[in-house]
């Protein structure tokens, strides 16, 4: 911000696969990637970038709290600090507190308009707090910012999340590209009742998969088709469920994975290994400048 705040901002999308304990359905950050910094319209003194300062340490500790109240001590005093907003936006995401997200990443998109970082924030806090028609209102905002050019590759989001019995599904998708070493379009991410992550079922459509696909299938590649899978994941186990020739709607895919939890749809194959997966246990990360 000019000479002001120099804080590293926190990616929140990024779900641990097996998280310890926690209120449901959110799970704690994982990554902590630095960003640009994002100009604010007015310069912060040197007593609001001290505060900026320690706001930002506490919640890289979790203490949302505090962080918050810290952030909203900087925005008394600078309304358009648009780091603040931000960051006090994804401090109520923490704290499940989904309509003071909502005003926060407002408040940041009215100062700079289809930013992406604050747009993946809105979505998340629409979803999980299943506010659903202004969820899909935003959904075909992005659209239209992805027909502009105006979103990166990796961009990633909250979607949707619904119920299943006890359990919680929240659903990362993967938009507009394909991301990761499997090419994904969507993680579903199971969780317990006591919140903790339990499971994972991805979307995804592995590179490797494709030239077999093609030559059994030459008319629908040349038309840039792919194969993609339904997979499962479990700390000491990868379960192939079932393929489909070209992306499944989300509308199957949700279905599909309904029927795996009720024990409906079983695993065409399936590899057991004595160690937690490690790779691609958290989204790709988005490009450096991705607070939210």
């Amino acid at each position: 911000m000019g000479q002001a705040v120099r804080i590293m901002l926190i990616f929140v999308a990024a779900f641990p696969l097996f998280a310890q304990a926690q209120p449901a359905p959110q799970s704690k950050p994982l990554e902590q990637s630095p960003v640009e910094k994002l100009p604010a319209a007015s310069q912060a003194t040197d007593a609001s970038e001290a505060t900026m300062r320690e706001a930002g340490a506490a919640f890289y500790r979790q203490d949302y709290v505090r962080a918050l109240r810290l952030f909203n001590e900087v925005l008394v005093k600078t309304p358009d600090n648009i780091v603040a907003l931000n960051m006090s936006g994804n401090c109520s995401l923490q704290l499940h507190d989904y309509p003071s997200a909502i005003e926060r990443f407002k408040l940041a998109l009215a100062l700079r308009p289809g930013e992406w970082h604050n747009v993946a924030g809105l979505l998340e806090a629409y979803s999980l707090g299943r506010f659903k028609k202004e969820r899909e209102q935003e959904l075909e905002y992005v659209k239209q910012l992805k027909s502009e050019g105006k979103l990166p590759k990796n961009f990633s989001f909250i979607t949707d999340v619904f119920d299943m019995g006890l359990r919680k599904v929240q659903v990362m998708e993967f938009y507009p590209d394909l991301a990761g070493k499997d090419r994904y379009r969507y993680w579903f991410n199971i969780f317990n009742p006591q919140g903790q992550q339990t499971y994972r079922v991805t979307v995804e459509s592995n590179d490797g998969d494709q030239p077999l696909w093609a030559r059994k299938h030459p008319k629908e590649a040349a038309a840039g088709q792919r194969m993609f899978s339904l997979d499962g994941y479990s700390p000491t186990s990868h379960t192939t469920y079932r393929f489909y020739d070209g992306e499944p709607p989300y509308d199957t895919a949700v279905a599909d994975v309904q029927l795996i939890l009720q024990g409906k749809l079983k695993g065409m194959s399936s590899t057991t290994f004595p160690n937690a997966k490690t790779e691609e246990t958290h989204p790709p990360a988005n490009p450096p400048g991705n607070p939210r």
